[in-house]
């Protein structure tokens, strides 16, 4: 009954196999977390951006660079946008941009709810 998960890379981590190196395949971890049932899956990865599966497909983008101060909220930040943009009419890769300006602007301010960008700080 999930249409998307979408688990952080530390959540990631918890589930998956990793390499010596402490890294983990990417691919096959959201193949697993396919086969448990969600249409599609979307692990967010920090600096290290974000990576969305469904079925075979796969879309991979990059963090934008910013000077991080404090990630806590980024998630939040991240997911709302996310879930936001589909509303304003853009498709998954836009959709998934949006979301990543979100939370990059918010991890360059301290707290929560303050770092929260405004849509126009967005765009």
């Amino acid at each position: 009954m999930i249409d998307l998960l979408v688990p952080n890379e530390s959540e990631v981590l918890a589930l998956a196999e990793r390499s010596e190196s402490g890294a983990f395949d990417q691919d096959r971890v959201i193949d697993a977390l396919l086969e448990k049932g969600p249409r599609a899956v979307l692990i967010t990865l920090g600096a290290g951006g974000v990576i969305y599966g469904e079925g075979e497909a796969r879309v991979r983008r990059s963090a934008h660079a910013v000077q991080a101060v404090d990630t806590s909220g980024a998630g939040d930040a991240f997911i709302g946008a996310f879930a936001a943009a589909p509303v304003s009419g853009k498709p998954l890769a836009s959709a998934i941009d949006f979301a990543q300006r979100a939370a990059s602007i918010s991890v360059t301010r301290r707290g929560a709810m303050p770092s929260l960008a405004y849509k126009h700080e967005m765009e």
